[in-house]
């Protein structure tokens, strides 16, 4: 395990957490999807596949230094070509740039991947992937799902670079549970800012663990 970053973008739809204070000294890092209002040190686009807005995503991607910018997903035959004429645009501008994939054929070889694991995301188009061990090697981004299940999948992907962090920051807001190998409702209850402090500095010490 070599993962670098934890991306979240949820928590840009938040306002008064200092989140560079909360991040500070992690592998976390800010991210947004194209249709929300910017914020500052964004280090993350996330593509928005319910509001899909290309001319805006790659206007950011030639606006702002970013590590990663995720392509448009591609979810079937039909939107390959598509979604690697966009990345191969947005490498242009980009040194990392990944695909989130619910359907994979070998017009994808050579493009970073991120694997979605939740069954809840496009579940149907899920069965499209066939087996993992075709791409395993150039997925590089985990989509979705909670810690644990995160670093079960991880092991399937020996390029793993990053992980989507944005349950722990649902969980905390919903829930106000935070993450310590398993979800926890603290009793008396704390803060959902507290909460998801909490979640924070124990995913990040495990991360950081793990990837020695």
């Amino acid at each position: 395990m070599n993962i670098k970053r934890i991306y979240i973008t949820h928590t840009c739809y938040c306002s008064g957490w200092n989140l560079d204070g909360i991040y500070e000294n992690t592998i976390f890092r800010k991210s947004m999807h194209t249709n929300q209002k910017w914020e500052e040190d964004i280090k993350m686009l996330d593509w928005d596949f319910k509001h899909p807005n290309w001319q805006k995503h790659i206007k950011l991607v030639k606006e702002h230094d970013f590590e990663c910018v995720m392509a448009p997903d591609c979810f079937s035959e039909k939107t390959i070509e598509f979604t690697t004429k966009c990345a191969d645009k947005l490498l242009k501008y980009c040194d990392r740039v990944v695909i989130p994939i619910h359907y994979y054929d070998d017009r994808l070889e050579g493009y970073e991947l991120a694997f979605p694991i939740t069954t809840k995301f496009n579940p149907k188009s899920r069965q499209k992937l066939g087996f993992i061990s075709e791409f395993a090697e150039q997925v590089t981004h985990i989509l979705g799902g909670s810690p644990q299940s995160q670093l079960k999948f991880s092991g399937y992907f020996p390029n793993l670079k990053s992980l989507d962090g944005n349950l722990i920051f649902w969980c905390a807001v919903h829930y106000g549970e935070y993450w310590d190998g398993k979800w926890i409702k603290p009793n008396p209850p704390l803060t959902n800012e507290e909460c998801f402090k909490i979640s924070i500095l124990k995913l990040d010490k495990l991360i950081r663990r793990l990837s020695k």
